[in-house]
């Protein structure tokens, strides 16, 4: 029942297949709002999969496992909360698929990477007005 509901994070709604991953940080599609750094391309498919997106934290800059698992964590949350945000009005049949990395270098809260996320929709959407002007 819970993962139905639109503020669910089931796990088709995960990436985790290589190619696709290989795939999203090959795409010229990036969108910065510090700490964030969000990739991302569209595909079409068959059925009615919902949107893919990966969460990343650098080991490099957290040693530590707790610490990387929180920021993730954190990340899912926010990326829960405000999914509806991320669609793209110009193809609706098209599925986001897309990586979220975390490039900053101290722990945050809730707060603050619920504001860098909303940043990231807003210029997620200016791209997406760019795309679209493109062709």
């Amino acid at each position: 029942m819970r993962e139905n509901s639109s503020y669910g994070l089931s796990k088709n709604e995960r990436l985790y297949h290589q190619k696709l991953i290989e795939k999203v940080f090959k795409t010229p599609f990036v969108v910065k709002a510090y700490p964030l750094l969000f990739s991302f391309y569209f595909e079409e498919t068959p059925n009615a999969n919902p949107n893919a997106i990966l969460f990343s934290v650098s080991k490099r800059k957290f040693k530590r496992a707790v610490d990387r698992n929180r920021i993730k964590r954190l990340m899912r949350e926010v990326y829960r909360l405000n999914k509806s945000l991320l669609t793209n009005p110009f193809a609706p049949n098209k599925n986001l698929i897309g990586g979220m990395v975390y490039t900053g270098k101290e722990l945050v809260d809730f707060a603050s990477v619920q504001h860098s996320f909303i940043k990231l929709v807003n210029n997620y959407q200016i791209v997406l007005k760019q795309i679209e002007e493109k062709g």
